[in-house]
């Protein structure tokens, strides 16, 4: 199935699996949900409060979506060939992410106000033409 060399990242994929699983579940429902009011269905409360139709069935589907996922080889492969590549950045620290985000908003500040200065003189120099 897998190469023995990936199953280290069997946990970091599996994580994601779920956190995916819970993403998915949550838009879908609010998607189905929206549908239920569109189409005036009422949206069933299975568990008291706590669980609606249309999350119930959000679930259903995120699960056996990631199910097949999981189980089918070349999905699989790829995400533990993704977090072996993952594995392998060389991730900056806080300092260097400091610098570099203060760069970019030094750099954005800057041109914003060169545009600006050009959007100015721009348009009064086509408003005294016209």
């Amino acid at each position: 199935m897998v190469k023995k060399e990936f199953l280290r990242y069997k946990k970091y994929v599996s994580i994601f699996y779920v956190f995916a699983v819970l993403i998915v579940t949550f838009y879908l429902s609010e998607m189905l949900s929206a549908l239920f009011q569109k189409m005036r269905w009422d949206d069933v409360q299975i568990v008291g409060d706590q669980l609606p139709l249309s999350t119930l069935i959000s679930a259903i589907i995120s699960i056996s979506i990631a199910a097949i996922v999981w189980t089918n080889k070349r999905y699989n492969t790829a995400s533990f060939e993704t977090a072996d590549e993952l594995f392998k950045v060389d991730w900056p620290n806080g300092e260097e992410t400091k610098n570099s985000t203060l760069v970019t908003v030094v750099v954005s500040v800057v041109l914003s106000i060169m545009l600006a200065l050009m959007d100015m003189v721009w348009s009064a120099l086509t408003t005294w033409l016209i």
